[in-house]
């Protein structure tokens, strides 16, 4: 299995419209098939998430200009899975997340399909930058946890490395979440410059945060990778 953290087609702040647009590519010398699940926001998954099963002949590869209507999903927000049949190779995928401004072009980023052994695991820790001028940028927390959930104890320091603000989040299997900073950090405002540790007491996720120019609505992403 491979998870894309974040996946949507969906309106955002200042006029803003994100898609995710997916390439999977065979390399194999035999045909490689499975499906992709879809874990909409702020709910467990479950075997009844919506999913697009998929069927690739060596060398070929498959495009999704906009995941989510490929799936017969209007909209949403949510992370998704790529998975093999049991017989099967995954595909190489790659998936980008875009500001859609129409005749104004896009702005985006890449991402990768990451495997499941690349999540914080019970005793990791990692940690997020926010921006140093939370006037120009806005900052979205989102945490996709794995088959056991997760809590996560998060500790925010300023910039001179004193503890501002401490909270602890539990959250279920297959659970994905991309909420604004103060909403994630329980009302808590960043004045820009902060640090955001995460300490993984229990389970895994994957944990990121997606800096949004507030002007040109241009995005990029950061995860929290393990600490050594």
């Amino acid at each position: 299995m491979r998870v894309l953290p974040v996946v949507g087609s969906t309106p955002g702040s200042f006029g803003s419209f994100f898609k995710t647009s997916l390439q999977l590519y065979n390399p194999k010398a035999t045909a490689v098939s499975g499906k992709i699940i879809f874990h909409t926001q702020a709910t467990s998954g479950s075997s009844s998430d919506p999913s697009l099963a998929y069927s690739i002949a060596p060398g070929k590869t498959l495009s999704f200009a906009d995941l989510l209507p490929a799936m017969g999903l209007p909209s949403g927000l949510g992370s998704a899975d790529l998975l093999a049949d049991v017989t099967s190779a995954l595909p190489l995928a790659l998936s980008r997340v875009f500001n859609d401004a129409g005749a104004n072009g896009t702005t985006g980023l890449a991402q990768e399909a990451l495997p499941a052994e690349e999540a914080l695991q019970q005793g990791n820790s990692g940690a997020l930058f926010a921006p140093t001028d939370i006037q120009k940028f806005r900052l979205n927390i989102g945490v996709r946890t794995l088959d056991q959930g997760a809590t996560i104890n998060v500790t925010v320091r300023d910039k001179d490395g004193n503890v501002v603000k401490t909270l602890t989040k539990t959250l279920g299997a297959t659970f994905f979440t991309q909420v604004g900073s103060a909403n994630f950090l329980d009302g808590f405002a960043l004045t820009g410059g902060e640090t955001i540790s995460f300490d993984v007491t229990s389970g895994a996720a994957f944990i990121y945060g997606a800096t949004t120019d507030n002007v040109t609505n241009d995005p990029s992403v950061q995860f929290a990778r393990k600490i050594e």
